[in-house]
């Protein structure tokens, strides 16, 4: 498949440990690729060791295709990742195991939630 990477609005961000960019895919026609390949790609460009700490997000290919624009943030570890993103995140890029509660549960605790009043936690009968 071909496709070319170009990169905009790049920032060093120190305080998550992180660089980050918006990505510009051409990607003439074709659908856009894979999220894994333009991970492998951009782990190329920037010297990434670990492509697991290169999240993806927000990608939308414009108005009459062959040109998609997305987000792009390349942690400097794996332990900055984990610290930084939300728990969602890590679950979609199969980091850690997340198993959803039963819709049972769900139900239980969104009528349980009823039966209280107010913010002040009260007991629940």
């Amino acid at each position: 498949m071909k496709f070319t990477l170009r990169v905009r609005k790049f920032l060093k961000n120190p305080l998550f440990s992180r660089r980050q960019m918006v990505v510009e895919v051409s990607h003439p026609g074709a659908q856009l690729p894979t999220k894994t390949e333009l991970r492998a790609m951009l782990g190329k460009i920037y010297h990434v060791k670990d492509e697991s700490t290169i999240i993806l997000q927000k990608f939308a290919t414009k108005y009459g295709g062959s040109q998609s624009t997305g987000f792009c943030k390349i942690y400097d570890s794996k332990d900055d990742l984990l610290k930084n993103e939300p728990k969602f995140m890590h679950a979609r890029m199969k980091l850690i195991e997340y198993e959803r509660p039963s819709r049972k549960a769900i139900k239980g605790r969104k009528n349980a939630g009823k039966k209280t009043w107010g913010t002040h936690p009260r007991k629940k009968k």
